[in-house]
């Protein structure tokens, strides 16, 4: 969302800091700052609905995110918290990597960038759709057989709670 960890980097150098690392490492690439992009009022425009749409596109969005994941992250451990270990899914697993050390802020911030634009490059007539089901595998699974089209059981997030992915009408019919 537009001004997002803003009003930290205007509290915290650490945070402010993080944002001007951001900026330097991807506005070569980007033509513009993770920063402008983020100002709800910057060089790029005044038109919000316009810029809310940019940020949104996966490849602003990922690098966006991370760039808050690492300000959270040193901001916290300017005040002594740290993490025993890290974790993170899909988008998380970058910000986990610098979190253990295995990469750096900017390393990741190169890979999710590349990421993004990848996946902004995909073209598709369907772009898909998933769901979060409030049921076991073992119960979504045979109903999904049902459906016509392509929907299968992606991820069981708990015993009591599987996500469902693939085509968008079966998709919304298993929903």
């Amino acid at each position: 969302y537009l001004d997002m960890g803003l009003d930290l980097a205007a509290r915290f150098p650490v945070v402010a800091k993080t944002f001007a690392e951001a900026d330097r490492i991807l506005e070569p690439t980007l033509g513009y700052s993770i920063t402008d992009l983020i100002k709800r009022s910057s060089k790029l425009g005044d038109d919000e609905e316009k810029r809310e749409a940019l940020l949104k596109q996966t490849e602003h969005s990922q690098p966006a995110t991370l760039t808050l994941d690492i300000a959270l992250m040193r901001l916290m451990a300017a005040h002594g918290v740290r993490p025993d270990m890290v974790a993170g899914h899909s988008l998380g697993e970058y910000a986990a990597n610098v979190g253990a050390g295995i990469m750096t802020f900017e390393q990741a911030l190169l890979a999710v960038s590349a990421r993004g634009k990848g996946m902004a490059e995909i073209q598709l007539d369907d772009a898909g759709k998933m769901a979060g089901i409030a049921a076991s595998a073992d119960v979504v699974i045979p109903a999904l057989a049902e459906i016509d089209g392509y929907v299968v059981a992606a991820n069981q997030n708990c015993p009591t709670q599987t996500v469902i992915a693939g085509a968008s009408i079966p998709v919304e019919q298993a929903s």
